[in-house]
């Protein structure tokens, strides 16, 4: 990982300490920085995941710099590509009891703090 990465990913992990981030953006952060986590772990450069995904590089730039919003469809393409769950969905309903509203999913970050 480059200085400038390395740098950029730092500036996203301070943000998940400002107490003014609603918690669906830091969810955002966290997910932003869980992917340099992973793809850190397993040796795969931003170049390399454009290469194994089909993106361009200036997407997963975006991507990864917190610029661009995933959706699902990319999150689950970005698992394929490096090999390794970055989210769990599960359900809610069974643990909020008979008045629980119908499909309410709640998303989880594997290895979340």
């Amino acid at each position: 990982m480059s200085t400038e990465q390395t740098r950029s990913l730092a500036d996203l992990r301070s943000l998940l300490d400002e107490p003014r981030w609603p918690s669906r953006e830091k969810y955002f952060v966290d997910l932003v920085v869980r992917m340099h986590e992973i793809l850190t772990r397993v040796g795969i450069s931003q170049r390399e995941l454009a290469t194994r995904t089909g993106w361009k590089e200036s997407f997963v730039s975006r991507l990864l710099s917190g610029d661009q919003n995933p959706t699902i469809l990319t999150l689950a393409r970005f698992e394929d590509a490096v090999g390794h769950e970055l989210l769990t969905v599960t359900s809610d309903e069974a643990k909020a009891g008979p008045t629980a509203v119908r499909n309410v999913v709640s998303v989880r970050l594997n290895g979340a703090r």
